[in-house]
């Protein structure tokens, strides 16, 4: 019995000896400062614009921030265009799928305060559409 305590004592002393050497080994504990992430500064309105170009007739759908849901308009004559109010975007997204056989390209983009932040053009295909997340500030 005697052996068995000395045993679990020098192993107690080992243990504990080894993790202080490793928590020295990483220099000091991060203070609190550290640990606390850096607030964000609060998202900004902007005006969004989406636009499908092209000839014939789509279904499209987009976000729309204010309703906090999907759009969706069917039977739309291209090419087709929507320009927001301003306000606070977390999310924006406009698909336009083909309602007739025209074969010609289309392009779908997404403006944000003027600038274009996406573009896809396809040829073929019968679906078109551009995604944007706002970058984090």
């Amino acid at each position: 019995m005697l052996v068995v305590l000395v045993s679990l004592a020098l192993l107690t002393a080992a243990a504990t000896t080894t993790y202080f050497a490793r928590r020295t080994d990483r220099g000091p504990a991060p203070s609190a400062a550290d640990r606390e992430p850096t607030p964000a500064a609060p998202p900004r309105p902007v005006v969004l614009t989406y636009e499908v170009q092209g000839k014939g007739r789509a279904i499209i759908t987009y976000t729309d921030p204010a309703q906090k849901s999907n759009v969706v308009l069917p039977d739309q004559p291209l090419p087709w265009r929507i320009e927001l109010p301003r306000q606070v975007v977390d999310f924006a997204q406009v698909n336009a799928r083909r309602t007739s056989s025209e074969s010609a390209p289309w392009t779908s983009r997404i403006v944000v305060d003027g600038a274009e932040v996406c573009s896809q053009t396809l040829d073929l295909y019968i679906n078109t559409g551009c995604q944007y997340l706002p970058p984090s500030s």
